[in-house]
């Protein structure tokens, strides 16, 4: 078999261990291909283990209806598994110069590493129902590494004729399998993309090295799909804010304690899971103004899972608590002093020219005393049902700066709220609260500063926010105006 022969038929190689190696490089050491003609079988082990969950994340993904796929599958769960060079020493920190040159003359004369000596990890024939055959290096790969890996040998051997030997298209395909978030339709679109491109040339064998660009390579792949360039999640979810709210209109006959404004400190961190399980963390705390007087206000601890991302749709489940600070003594004539808890699911969209989320969530009834003289009275909250839209548009300004004009409208609807003490009995009606507002913010790399504001625009009977008593969630009075400063990270 001569070496021109050998170049078409040879597969590419997926190295995906070392963060220090180059970008892709030759492969090829010249001989007559007998490296690929001899091995071991491999019938046990994490090779095969992760051989059949790469078979089931096809299956999660129904990959076989993916137009020019429909042999993946098969391609990956029966393909034969051979190791070659099971005598080269992988882990050279306990070896003798002598054993390290050794090993590295015997992984040359297999093909285990490239002219640079870099590890190669498996090699395919690009035909059906041939055999993967990996080197002893493909042993220090993690799982999710492994996964891709053999994904990407299948490949090889599974797509059309004009596009298997064709290493960016393999690679291309592969992350959209593998890469977190992967789905159906996201595949298909992949494939759609690569079909049309085609494949121009045929090209010799490569080493594929996701350490050095498959950051690139997978914001092309984003790109050609239309997806955002940081992927569904944020690129910094991570924040830290300062906030201030004026209430107006506050209605003192129905809030015996009006409260002005109220400034907030927020740290809300995002450290547990990866893009596609991200959970977040948050903490709240409130300074609360009066006419004469100033307290500390409610305490908020906040929590944002991600369950799933479709279509570069992020869906989140998130929960608040509002925990109030004062004591009954301390701050007496108010009815807004109760605990709340929130939970609700969030639908999220954001690409560099707008960002829109749908929110629907409810916040459970509660209880609150007050003692006026020697009379105690019981405020009973009922719970609410919301559902809110937020959206802006970006609009670039020069370098990293640019606006975001937007606003958001939501819909409260709450069980009868009561007041009952001595001889004074109180309830509403089911309330309803319709409010919308504006807001516009200037943004530069992680800080923005915001501008917002909140007015009802229609309410059950002109009820006031006062009457569904969260004061650091709705607020109180008719509205609010504000402003915020943050920097993500």
């Amino acid at each position: 078999m001569n070496f021109a022969r050998w170049a078409l038929m040879a597969v590419t190689v997926l190295n995906v261990g070392s963060a220090l190696a180059a970008a892709p490089t030759r492969v090829g050491n010249g001989d007559d291909g007998g490296d690929l003609e001899k091995g071991t079988p491999i019938t046990s082990g994490i090779l095969v283990e992760t051989r059949d969950e790469a078979a089931a994340l096809l299956k999660k993904l129904n990959i076989s209806a993916v137009e020019g796929l429909g042999g993946l599958l098969p391609e990956v769960e029966k393909a034969p598994l051979v190791l070659i060079g099971k005598n080269v020493v992988v882990d050279q920190t306990s070896a003798t110069p002598e054993e390290i040159e050794k090993s590295k003359e015997e992984a040359r004369a297999i093909g285990a590493v490239t002219e640079g000596d870099r590890p190669v990890y498996a090699r395919t024939f690009p035909e059906p129902h041939a055999a993967t055959r990996f080197f002893p290096s493909a042993l220090m790969l993690d799982r999710k590494q492994l996964i891709a890996l053999h994904i990407h040998e299948a490949l090889h051997r599974a797509l059309p004729k004009e596009l298997r030997e064709d290493e960016k298209v393999v690679s291309r395909v592969t992350l959209a399998i593998s890469s977190e978030g992967a789905t159906f339709d996201r595949v298909n679109e992949a494939m759609a993309q690569v079909k049309t491109q085609g494949s121009g040339r045929l090209p010799t064998a490569v080493s594929y090295n996701p350490s050095a660009v498959a950051a690139q390579d997978e914001a092309n792949v984003r790109a050609k799909l239309g997806l955002s360039p940081d992927g569904p999640l944020m690129k910094r979810p991570s924040t830290f804010e300062y906030g201030y709210r004026s209430f107006v209109n506050v209605d003192e006959a129905k809030a015996n304690a009006p409260v002005s404004s109220m400034h907030s400190v927020k740290s809300f961190l995002y450290p547990f899971g990866g893009k596609a399980d991200a959970l977040g963390v948050g903490i709240e705390a409130t300074f609360i103004k009066l006419p004469e007087q100033s307290y500390l206000g409610p305490l908020g601890l906040s929590a944002r899972l991600k369950l799933a991302t479709w279509r570069d749709f992020d869906v989140d489940a998130f929960g608040a608590f509002h925990l109030y600070t004062i004591a009954a003594d301390e701050f007496k004539g108010t009815p807004l002093a109760r605990d709340t808890f929130t939970a609700g699911l969030a639908i999220r969209r954001e690409t560099s020219r707008f960002r829109i989320e749908n929110q629907i969530y409810t916040t459970a009834g509660s209880e609150a005393k007050q003692k006026l003289g020697k009379i105690e009275y019981t405020h009973t909250y009922g719970s609410i049902v919301a559902a809110r839209v937020g959206a802006a548009a970006k609009v670039p300004i020069a370098g990293e700066y640019h606006f975001d004009f937007g606003g958001i409208g939501e819909v409260l609807l709450a069980n009868p709220y009561t007041v009952q003490g001595g001889s004074f009995n109180y309830s509403s009606d089911r309330i309803r609260v319709v409010s919308v507002g504006p807001e516009v913010a200037i943004a530069n790399g992680d800080f923005r500063f915001a501008v917002n504001g909140r007015y009802v625009i229609d309410s059950t009977n002109k009820v006031s926010l006062d009457q569904l008593g969260d004061l650091m969630g709705q607020g109180v009075g008719q509205g609010s105006v504000g402003g915020s400063l943050s920097w993500q990270f």
